[in-house]
């Protein structure tokens, strides 16, 4: 297990969250895993393909509903670890962006003068934002189109996608045939296509992100994270649904998530951990840092001192703050923000984002390929100490901060995915697989396309129907059982997305004991306050001197009502001390 303790108290909250939740994700993905295997199992042995197991419709839907379920747990999991690390609703103090600027107006309710910035402006550069990001997302579906082509997907001589030279690649016999040695490297080149785009995109997001002009860290951290993630999402998922939904080719659809999966998992740990920690040693052993003794050591601040001088800098007398202002010649807020550590956005966004990536992979195409449960745990295993090892061994620590859950817009975007997954769990069984076929068979016209499959392969000369059925895609829906087939699938994400909405509502996100102890803080507040004010007047009509609560008599009814407090509430009176028998908390805004 990975200590989320000890890096919360290390690298703070913020660093913390994320291996909490990936954590408490892994061990809840053990169960869509151990059934995934155990679906694929009893397949195999009864000799059945994804596209004829009658189980796996069940599975489909049962791994969209523990999304959602997991989700759940996860809101109420970071509900009880907020009250132990005493962070529930520190975003409230959260102070206003340096980059940020508006009009100097008045406010209505304090009266004070405050920056402002009108939504209308904001709203502009809103539809500026999706003018330049719709070009490249319509570059980078081109560049798709022609890896699927690359990858064989692109059969019909009349699409309007295809691109002959490339898909002539794919075919029987040629160099990237799907039976041959070199299938994968249409898979690879897909990866690393994709990456390239996402990290081309990302500065353009930053920038597009920069002119809206948000007022709150957080608001420009969400904003960034929407951006990215719809391009980062489009670019990794876009193939999937061609196969899914236009291709109608489960077991392709089987083949491509796994092996995308496969490909992107060893990139994130070669890019992330084992690169940097091999260029990091290499340069450690070419320029000869380490230990160095006291006479070099100042033989070497000599010749700073003298290159200081010589580039214009002050004289080695000089005084600290002389020097201190020479220092900071030069640097820009890019290179002062990078040398604080303050990148750590940027790390933390792909961390997420491969976690979100892999939950869909998990629940968007559970009927399609039950073994992504499994291979999640086994990867999340890797990735956690993966990325313990990058923050601790090949990363800059980054300056602790303090969160109360995971970022809002992640939880959005996880909840977003998990309502996919109804829909396309439901259209895989319904179109793209001959899974509901299996149980209603008399839907379906297995003989049209028996016969279509017979004169294929006497045109094409295939070695025998039983390939030509295995390459096929979905059977065809006998004539005038369409509206029969629609209104079951959709009739059953209905359903399964009433099931879903009423756990949502019936369950809380906050557990039982957390009630208790936020209800119990109240009223300790209440106490406190009460006691305070009594004793207050006693001390005012004596003409006492008010104390603080450390020197409260052991017996006196706020010594007693502190004692009763969450040990977090504790600690959060010792970091702020109040003035006489004020709150012991921080106030929260209204």
């Amino acid at each position: 297990a990975v200590p989320v303790d000890e890096i919360r108290s290390y690298f703070g909250e913020r660093v913390a969250w994320y291996f909490a939740f990936l954590s408490f994700y892994t061990r809840h993905a053990l169960y869509p895993g151990v059934a995934g295997f155990l679906v694929w199992g009893w397949a195999t042995y009864n000799g059945l393909s994804i596209d004829e197991n009658p189980i796996a419709p069940f599975f489909g839907l049962g791994v969209a509903v523990w999304a959602h379920v997991c989700l759940k747990m996860w809101a109420r999991e970071a509900s009880a670890l907020g009250l132990k690390w005493g962070v529930r609703h520190v975003e409230w103090d959260e102070e206003v962006r340096g980059e940020f600027y508006g009009d100097l107006i008045t406010s209505p309710i304090t009266g004070e003068p405050f920056l402002h910035y009108s939504s209308r402006k904001r709203l502009m550069h809103y539809f500026f934002s999706v003018a330049v990001t719709l070009p490249m997302l319509l570059a980078a579906l081109a560049t798709i189109f022609c890896l699927l082509n690359l990858q064989g997907y692109v059969t019909d001589p009349d699409s309007p996608i295809r691109v002959n030279f490339l898909a002539d690649l794919a075919k029987p016999g040629a160099v990237f045939d799907q039976n041959g040695p070199l299938y994968f490297i249409p898979v690879l080149t897909y990866t690393c296509v994709v990456a390239v785009l996402n990290s081309s995109y990302s500065r353009v997001a930053q920038w597009l992100t920069g002119r809206e002009n948000h007022r709150l860290p957080s608001e420009h951290r969400d904003a960034l994270v929407i951006k990215r993630v719809i391009f980062e999402m489009f670019d990794a998922y876009a193939m999937l649904f061609y196969v899914t939904l236009y291709k109608l080719d489960v077991v392709a659809l089987r083949q491509e998530v796994l092996s995308v999966y496969t490909c992107d998992e060893f990139r994130r740990v070669l890019l992330e951990s084992a690169l940097p920690y091999a260029l990091m040693c290499v340069s450690r052993k070419v320029h000869g840092r380490g230990a160095v003794s006291e006479v070099d050591g100042v033989e070497e601040e000599k010749r700073r001192e003298e290159e200081d001088v010589k580039g214009g800098g002050p004289p080695r007398g000089a005084g600290k703050e002389e020097r201190e202002a020479s220092s900071l010649q030069g640097w820009t807020a890019e290179s002062l923000t990078r040398e604080a550590g303050l990148e750590e956005e940027e790390d933390q966004f792909e961390d997420y984002l491969e976690t979100t990536i892999q939950f869909g992979y998990v629940t968007m195409f559970a009927a399609a390929c039950p073994l992504a449960g499994i291979l999640s745990v086994v990867s999340n295993l890797v990735e956690s100490r993966s990325d313990l090892f990058k923050t601790t061994r090949v990363q800059r620590r980054a300056l602790p901060s303090r969160a109360s859950n995971i970022p809002r817009a992640w939880i959005f975007v996880l909840n977003c995915v998990a309502f996919a997954a109804i829909l396309t769990n439901c259209l895989i069984v319904g179109l793209s697989s001959e899974q509901l076929h299996m149980h209603f068979p008399s839907l379906f016209d297995a003989q049209s396309r028996l016969r279509s499959l017979s004169q294929e392969c006497a045109r094409k000369d295939y070695e025998c129907l039983e390939r030509a059925a295995s390459n096929a895609a979905a059977l065809p829906v006998a004539a005038g059982k369409g509206h029969i087939v629609m209104g079951m699938v959709f009739l059953t994400e209905h359903l399964v997305l009433l099931v879903v909405l009423i756990f949502r509502l019936y369950i809380s996100d906050v557990p039982k004991h957390v009630r208790v102890a936020l209800a119990r803080e109240k009223y300790i507040r209440r106490r406190i306050q009460t006691a305070s004010t009594a004793f207050k007047s006693s001390n005012s009509l004596w003409g006492k001197g008010v104390a603080t609560h450390e020197q409260e008599p052991a017996g006196s009814p706020i010594s007693r009502a502190m004692s009763s407090l969450h040990p977090s509430l504790r600690e959060t009176e010792k970091d702020f001390p109040s003035q006489g028998h004020a709150s012991p908390l921080p106030a929260r805004r209204s």
